[in-house]
């Protein structure tokens, strides 16, 4: 009877162990919000020349960014958008970025009343003048409050 009983123990004890091991196997959330480029009408648009999609990640924050020209345009423009992924609250206040690609520079901000509750926060659009190749990388510095970080942005299909 006691045989039984440490067997039955035993195998409690390892039934345990592996939900405690498989409940960590579960799918990651998507650290880029879902963001797709059909959120955004313009960039579905049936007159546009091009759209790259770049992303990336750090401990605080995801990045999408949509680099699209409409046909005819001398400027391309910039959809930036963030999820806020860090352990704090979500960023109120002052919000920026600035983004290098290769020799091409520029950025954005806005002021942040209130934290958005699913913590996606995009960005005001900029325009640039430089032509992107489609392949490239790029840096983005994020600055919100005191602090700063930065994200490797990398080519992706959109």
């Amino acid at each position: 009877m006691r045989e039984i009983a440490r067997w039955l123990m035993s195998a409690l004890i390892i039934v345990s162990c592996v939900v405690v091991v498989l409940s960590g196997c579960t799918k990651p959330s998507d650290i880029y919000g879902g963001i797709s480029k059909t959120d955004f009408p313009e960039l579905t648009e049936a007159n546009l020349e091009y759209v790259y999609q770049y992303r990336g990640h750090a401990d605080n924050w995801s990045a999408v960014l949509f680099v699209y020209k409409l046909k005819g345009a001398d400027k391309f423009k910039m959809k930036e958008v963030l999820v806020y992924t860090g352990e704090d609250p979500k960023p109120t206040g002052q919000l920026s970025t600035e983004y290098t690609f290769g020799d091409a520079v520029g950025g954005s901000g806005m002021l942040i009343p209130e934290a958005p509750e699913n913590g996606i926060y995009v960005m005001l659009p900029s325009l640039g003048t430089k032509e992107l190749l489609p392949n490239t990388t790029a840096k983005l510095l994020v600055k919100w409050g005191a602090q700063s970080e930065y994200i490797e942005l990398k080519s992706v299909p959109a």
